[in-house]
């Protein structure tokens, strides 16, 4: 049996790592400009928000602060683009004029990386009929099989 030489097995693992960093894309909290931030074309989650619910979220978060930071890409020099928390922000922006809010950002993700976050949050904050759910599971499959194939 050969002897291990630490070296090469050091050497082996920070390429590894070098080569999955971009990958990673930690996201990191920050206070954003709302006129910086905006909305999402590619919301299916907001066809049933209402008025009178982003009130009352606004007198919820009015009462209770935000609890939970909106989740945004950056896509741009001061260009924010919303992957969660759109009724969030719409009822800090329609009701409470907030300039600034918290922000979980996330830096040039993907089209399809940020769909699959606006997926994973919406499946962890609402309760969604078995239809729904099934249409979630094609919707990641389907997200998940691009992703794999663009590396």
């Amino acid at each position: 049996m050969g002897k291990l030489n630490l070296n090469n097995i050091q050497n082996s693992l920070n390429k590894a790592k070098d080569a999955a960093a971009p990958l990673q894309n930690k996201g990191h909290t920050e206070n954003i400009f709302t006129d910086n931030i905006h909305l999402s074309s590619d919301n299916i989650y907001n066809e049933n928000d209402n008025d009178e619910e982003i009130k009352e979220l606004a007198d919820n978060i009015e009462t209770c602060g935000l609890l939970h930071p909106i989740t945004v890409n950056k896509i741009g020099e001061n260009n924010y683009q919303i992957i969660s928390g759109e009724r969030r922000f719409r009822a800090i922006t329609e009701y409470l004029h907030w300039k600034s809010i918290p922000c979980m950002v996330f830096e040039n993700l993907s089209p399809d990386a940020s769909k699959l976050k606006l997926c994973m949050a919406n499946l962890a904050v609402r309760e969604y009929s078995s239809n729904q759910k099934f249409k979630f599971y094609l919707d990641v499959k389907v997200l998940l099989e691009r992703m794999k194939e663009s590396g």
